[in-house]
């Protein structure tokens, strides 16, 4: 059989954005809730300055500009940039879209606001600037998964799993090397018709985007925020349960 491999997370190559905006984000419904959601949690009084890191296709960029908010949208893919100035285009809304990295940037006491949605900027370096480019009560927002959630603990350490549907075969493995330190994310396709096994991976050093919500509070007050929680996405304070899958961090700096 034919074996090809390909590394999965491929962010500023141009092949691998336009595949990603397919399948990668979240649907523009659920994005325009999220933002909604951010506004109705803060209840700002004033406009607000806010960055957003990674911002994707802007889509959340977007509404916070048409909700009157000065806004500017980071991202390492020049391919999700350029959509994201198109579509605030179309949307007839200004927003500073920057094609670059977290560490490109060099902001000091500027933002009322800055969130991190869909992923976690891992670095420690990075996790200061965040907390350096937060002006004073400035809000760091970040989603995480509920660590009660039956789904989140069936998946926490290492696990594998495999289905069957029209004749292929899916297979997962998510593993870190306890003696390396290194962690493993690899999804396989066997194709028996084609003869054809395509293998995607993601390989590096075990990081804090592998970590529960707790630990990533702990983290997060070791940099210096003091006032931590954690939101539902409708607003409410989460202590415990099962429901829902998606929380807010929602991290305050004094």
């Amino acid at each position: 059989m034919k074996r090809i491999k390909k590394n999965m997370f491929r962010f500023g190559e141009k092949d691998f954005d336009l595949d990603y905006m397919k399948w990668g984000f979240h649907d523009k419904e659920t994005q325009i809730n999220e933002a909604k959601s951010i506004l109705n949690i803060l209840k700002p009084k004033k406009k607000l300055k806010i960055l957003d890191l990674g911002c994707g296709i802007g889509t959340h960029a977007v509404y916070w500009a048409k909700k009157s908010h000065s806004v500017t949208g980071e991202d390492i893919s020049k391919t999700f940039i350029n959509k994201a100035k198109a579509n605030a285009k179309q949307e007839k809304t200004d927003v500073t879209f920057i094609a670059c990295g977290i560490n490109d940037l060099n902001f000091k006491n500027e933002f009322d606001l800055i969130t991190s949605i869909e992923f976690f900027p891992s670095e420690m370096n990075i996790l200061r600037k965040i907390y350096k480019f937060l002006c004073k009560n400035g809000h760091f927002i970040f989603d995480v998964r509920n660590p009660d959630n039956p789904k989140i603990k069936k998946r926490t350490g290492n696990w594998r799993s495999w289905e069957e549907r029209y004749g292929k075969f899916y297979l997962e493995r998510h593993e870190t090397n306890i003696t390396t330190g290194i962690h493993v994310d690899a999804w396989i396709t066997i194709d028996l018709r084609k003869k054809i096994i395509e293998e995607k991976i993601s390989k590096g050093k075990a990081s804090q985007s592998k970590l529960i919500s707790r630990d990533k509070i702990k983290i997060l007050k070791s940099i210096g925020f003091k006032k931590i929680e954690l939101r539902t996405m409708d607003g409410k304070k989460f202590k415990k349960g099962e429901k829902p899958y998606w929380l807010w961090c929602i991290a305050k700096k004094y």
